[in-house]
């Protein structure tokens, strides 16, 4: 009984029920595990997650994570766009750690992947609740609606990634997502942050974009314009000098 008093636990059964009807939930940990377990095994292993259908043809709880998507978009990048074909070369070439330039190139690459971890990975929770509720960007009655290369994106309900020069192939929208916490925890790895010129900020702006249903070049590139990266870039500058930043008047000046 002097345990429970210590725990602040219910010590009779008139306690018992009174701390039920308050917290929802049993004084004990191993009912508690029980249902977090029976929900997890509801959730992954229920045929709409694990049999093949229109979302995925091995099930969505057997695809494995991949960084492909971001790769192959770096090599299409890298043949069609010479400032990121410049910035690998530059990189791969110059990479001696004897050197100063070089040791704050790497580490500036590394700690992108490390800041963007913690960006991407609750954004994206924000993202599918916002599918979950049907939530839209924008009705268009006071900024207009965000149309690129024809394509509506102003929901965050399409569970699938909205391509106009490429309607024949369903890339789900989460598996994006997903590639792109991947990419971040690989980062170190692969460079991946670096090479794409996704730092924080960037980044938040392209899981944006994927979330309603971009194809992940279009907000990279978007992000990688020279403006809008000196705007990013002025923007930091005051962040990290305590100064009022405010984007829009950014722009304006500029």
């Amino acid at each position: 009984m002097g345990a429970l008093h210590q725990l602040n636990k219910p010590k009779s059964k008139e306690e018992y029920i009174d701390y039920k009807n308050k917290f929802k939930i049993e004084p004990y940990e191993a009912a508690n595990n029980n249902i977090l377990l029976d929900t997890k095994i509801a959730l992954q292993s229920n045929p709409r997650m694990e049999a093949p259908s229109e979302y995925s043809s091995v099930g969505v709880a057997n695809e494995p994570t991949s960084i492909d998507p971001l790769t192959d978009l770096l090599t299409n990048l890298e043949s069609q766009v010479k400032s990121f074909a410049n910035r690998k070369r530059i990189f791969d070439s110059s990479t001696d750690t004897d050197f100063l330039n070089d040791i704050l190139r790497i580490y500036d690459s590394f700690h992108d992947g490390a800041k963007n971890i913690g960006s991407i990975v609750p954004q994206n929770l924000n993202f599918h609740i916002f599918s979950e509720y049907g939530l839209d960007l924008r009705d268009g009655s006071q900024f207009g609606k965000l149309v690129i290369d024809g394509q509506d994106y102003n929901e965050f309900t399409n569970p699938y990634i909205l391509d106009p020069k490429n309607q024949n192939e369903l890339i789900r929208r989460a598996f994006m997502g997903s590639a792109e916490i991947t990419g971040m925890t690989d980062n170190a790895k692969y460079n991946i942050a670096y090479f794409l010129g996704l730092n924080k900020q960037a980044l938040s702006t392209v899981a944006n974009g994927v979330a309603l249903g971009m194809p992940i070049r279009i907000p990279v590139m978007i992000v990688n314009h020279p403006t809008i990266k000196d705007v990013y870039r002025m923007y930091s500058s005051k962040i990290r000098n305590n100064e009022p930043a405010n984007i829009s008047k950014i722009i304006e000046k500029r």
